[in-house]
């Protein structure tokens, strides 16, 4: 395909956006999408015509795909082939058991669903799991175990009752995450060769950690700021609207400020169009409305993210003299459940970070330098903007 460059760039921005949507990680996305340019050049070849675009975002799924099998936020996790994280259609397989496995995690207890978020897909360890659960780390590891195996029971994974001893359940699991030290995950795999009870057991835990992957989606939020060198911002927040009507719903509206101009958005996987008009009522907002490609059915929510842009010194990056910006992420929403919310700010190429509030969980450096933060929110809790002062 001769022009297979200017079609790369012309889709280059969506496909990031999808990705972005798909991992919840810009970081990561500008890595999956340098691997889905890299995929797309070799197959070039085997393009039989139709929609390009379509064909790019294949790619781009695929290879997202291939690393949420492979691993979570921390670590490897050896999940097995049977792992996929699609989306689909309501009323398929998938989305079926997406609701079932949301519904069993709404099941439990809350401080048992709050270890297990915060352990799944928070990526943290029991001694930080027990630092933000305000418990001893013992605690922390029996509410992950006991969530995991009330899981199993909802999710009908059990084949049998295995009766042994807690460590060794915990050993399995942490086998299944992947964290385990080298010299006990040794051990384990060495137990389990000769023990069929604890196979069984294994297999099972791993039916569950994938099956949990597929509520991700609607466990998990982001809000992503990415500062750019002239001062503006790209921010990326993800939503989940509901249909609270009894007849499918075939759009979402939302008013929002008029600073924030509206690039793209994303609904269960796939970009959806949308328009925008003034706000009669107030002229400093925009009326938008975001058209659904399936009908939402009574009761059912979608998972969005819009992606929209910020001028400089509009809440993006504003600058406070002595060479020094603060970026304050220029968005906050609430949601009607307990989630994970995982907040990214990525400073400007060769931009000094000078601090935070709060603390970042994280702090990765290279060309860039990005800070994450991951907090469990009650349902109804609007978020917090983390603020992050650093030198142009």
């Amino acid at each position: 395909m001769r022009d297979f460059e200017q079609q790369w760039e012309n889709n280059r921005k969506r496909l990031h956006g999808l990705l972005v949507y798909l991992v919840k990680d810009i970081d990561l996305a500008d890595d999956l999408l340098q691997e889905a340019y890299l995929r797309a050049g070799q197959k070039i070849e085997s393009y039989r015509g139709g929609n390009f675009g379509a064909w790019l975002a294949a790619i781009a799924k695929s290879a997202a795909f291939t690393h949420l099998r492979r691993a979570y936020v921390k670590g490897e996790s050896p999940l097995g082939e049977g792992f996929d994280a699609v989306h689909e259609d309501a009323g398929t397989e998938s989305h079926v058991e997406a609701v079932l496995v949301r519904g069993a995690v709404d099941g439990l207890s809350p401080a048992l669903r709050n270890a297990l978020i915060l352990k799944h897909y928070g990526g943290f360890n029991y001694p930080e799991i027990a630092a933000r659960l305000n418990c001893p780390v013992g605690t922390a590891k029996r509410r992950v175990w006991t969530a995991i195996r009330q899981l199993r029971a909802a999710l009908g994974t059990i084949r049998e009752e295995i009766a042994m001893e807690k460590c060794a359940g915990l050993a399995l699991l942490d086998y299944a995450y992947g964290t385990l030290p080298e010299n006990e995950r040794a051990s384990v795999e060495a137990h389990v060769g000769t023990c069929g009870a604890c196979k069984t057991q294994l297999e099972d835990i791993r039916g569950v950690v994938a099956s949990l992957q597929a509520a991700r989606d609607e466990l998990v939020f982001v809000d992503i700021t990415d500062i750019l060198a002239d001062g503006s911002s790209i921010t990326y927040s993800s939503s989940r609207p509901t249909n609270a009507r009894d007849e499918p719903l075939l759009g979402y509206g939302f008013d929002s400020t008029r600073r924030h101009t509206f690039q793209s958005f994303f609904v269960d996987g796939e970009e959806a169009s949308f328009d925008a008009r003034d706000d009669s009522k107030d002229p400093e907002y925009r009326f938008y409305t975001v058209h659904l490609k399936r009908p939402l059915p009574p009761g059912e929510t979608a998972t969005c993210l819009g992606i929209f842009t910020t001028p400089e010194g509009i809440g993006a990056s504003l600058d406070i003299g002595f060479g020094r910006r603060i970026a304050v992420p220029d968005n906050s929403g609430t949601d009607t459940s307990d989630h994970l919310l995982v907040q990214m700010v990525r400073l400007p190429e060769g931009a000094e970070l000078i601090g935070s509030v709060p603390v970042a969980d994280e702090v990765r450096t290279s060309t860039r330098t990005t800070l994450v933060w991951r907090r469990l929110v009650p349902a109804g809790e609007i978020r917090e903007r983390p603020v992050v002062v650093y030198s142009a």
